[in-house]
């Protein structure tokens, strides 16, 4: 793979992938620049059973959203404090706030929740057969247009579309599939 090649034609419209997501002109260049960082460290792993750009798209995602979790994390920042300490902790500072620490629970049990649907979210999308994957991917993690996907994958508007709601279906259909087993399970306890 030619990744300096990759890096002529995909980069500016990764940099938009960017700026579409909200991000100011310079920051997309940064995360742009870190996409293409992480795509020359990460090229002995790539296993070519998608396109070279699909891939770069797959990666900018990921600093798409692991940029967003550095900034969650910025605006939360937790003290984390032993349960032991009955409100005290005496080796470390003032008294425990109780509503603070029972909001912050709170806050800790719903972004786990979330973590575990998300990671249920991305194993169902790997089992996708592997075109039906790339469509939907192109679609939902990148929000590229249908003719931008017909266009880039050399196939008809109406395949994008099909693909995606095929895949759609599928996913719809395996969460339902596995929430009727959770229920069943939690029922027989």
């Amino acid at each position: 793979m030619d990744l300096e090649r990759l890096f002529r034609e995909c980069f500016p419209a990764v940099v938009q992938f960017f700026v579409r997501k909200r991000f100011p002109a310079h920051e997309a260049q940064e995360l742009a620049q870190e996409t293409f960082l992480r795509a020359h460290q990460g090229s002995d792993a790539f296993r070519r059973e998608a396109q070279p750009r699909t891939w770069i798209y797959v990666i900018a995602g990921n600093v798409y959203r692991n940029e967003l979790r550095r900034r969650h994390a910025e605006r939360r920042r937790v003290v984390e404090v032993p349960l032991e300490t009955n409100g005290h902790d005496d080796d470390h500072g003032p008294p425990l706030d109780r509503q603070a620490a029972a909001s912050v629970d709170g806050r800790q049990w719903e972004h786990a929740v979330a973590r575990d649907e998300l990671q249920r979210l991305k194993d169902l999308i790997r089992e996708l057969p592997p075109r039906m994957q790339e469509i939907f991917l192109l679609r939902m993690a990148q929000d590229r247009k249908y003719s931008e996907i017909a266009e880039l994958l050399d196939v008809s508007i109406q395949t994008v579309k099909s693909q995606i709601h095929q895949a759609r279906q599928r996913l719809r259909d395996e969460l339902a599939a596995e929430d009727r087993c959770r229920r069943d399970g939690d029922d027989e306890r």
